[in-house]
């Protein structure tokens, strides 16, 4: 949540540090849109989990 509210590193420096390499716009906003909706909801997210398996879909749908 902290990386959402400015703290931390950004969301693209965390997707690349978990990834590897740099994530392209549309799993950075993705993943940016869910932080804000924790946020907005008051609810936790795994985003290590997230991320995974969004990444999982994409390769599947490559």
């Amino acid at each position: 949540m902290a990386i959402a509210m400015g703290a931390g590193i950004s969301v693209t420096d965390f997707l690349n540090r978990l990834l590897g390499h740099e994530p392209d716009a549309s799993l950075v906003e993705t993943v940016t849109m869910k932080l804000e909706q924790a946020k907005a909801d008051g609810e936790p997210v795994d985003l290590e989990a997230y991320v995974k398996q969004l990444t999982s879909w994409q390769q599947e749908l490559a």
